[in-house]
């Protein structure tokens, strides 16, 4: 900028303006620093949310693969020790074992990815369903036919007595009630034992895509055969 333009405006500086070009500048500088200083440390807030929305993520994802592990685990073992044993068999109803209830603790929070949380949704109620009918089982189980059974003078695990027996004893409606949710309980295990093992991989895959430089849990979901145990209800009569 040429000389005499900078001489004339400090000049109607000093003439028209009670600020002075000393005070201007120091003003401009000041105001400048502030501005500065205020988007860097905007900057530094944004850095620290985006890393910490980050390692939210991660460790949700990370928590969602466990318990995906978790519950796969414990369908797939009471599909070995309880469906398969009396998969196919006509007294199914009756000589399926009645086990304790399933773990419905779940902890499903990975969001980034809506397909993904959606399958990670759907395999929570499905786990839960599952939890249902194993108790709904044992209640029928219990609190329903076995003391039928017992008020007939037939003990649990006697001397074995013929199924049409046994159906009379507890009664048609007691009789749908179990065949109904024993045909729940094996189509539901055998089902949630491949949609869990889809929704850990995807899982897995979506993490892996998301952050790269992270080593996420991997599963094998071809586990040793368990033994499996004999029925112990009331096996075939004559």
């Amino acid at each position: 900028m040429d000389k005499q333009i900078i001489s004339e405006i400090v000049g109607w500086f000093s003439i028209y303006s009670p600020v002075s070009w000393e005070t201007f500048a120091s003003g401009t500088r000041t105001l400048l620093a502030t501005l500065t200083g205020g988007l860097l440390t905007f900057g530094f807030v944004l850095l620290k949310a985006a890393r910490d929305r980050k390692e939210t993520e991660i460790a949700a994802g990370t928590r969602a693969l466990f318990t995906l592990m978790a519950m796969w685990n414990d369908t797939k073992q009471h599909q070995k020790e309880v469906v398969d044993p009396c998969r196919g068999k006509r007294d199914a109803w009756l000589n399926l074992h009645v086990s304790q209830p399933l773990n419905p603790d779940l902890t499903f929070v990975m969001q980034s990815a809506p397909s993904i949380f959606m399958q990670l949704f759907l395999e929570e109620n499905r786990y839960r369903l599952a939890t249902y009918i194993v108790e709904e089982h044992r209640r029928l189980a219990t609190q329903v036919v076995w003391p039928k059974l017992e008020a007939a003078g037939i003990k649990i695990g006697g001397e074995a007595r013929p199924e049409a027996e046994i159906q009379e004893i507890i009664g048609p409606a007691a009789l749908k009630q179990m065949q109904v949710v024993t045909a729940g309980i094996i189509t539901n295990f055998d089902e949630n034992v491949r949609s869990m093992e889809s929704a850990f991989k995807a899982l897995r895959s979506e993490l892996v895509r998301l952050f790269p430089k992270v080593k996420f849990v991997n599963f094998d979901f071809n586990p040793k055969e368990v033994q499996q145990p004999q029925p112990y209800f009331y096996p075939h009569g004559p």
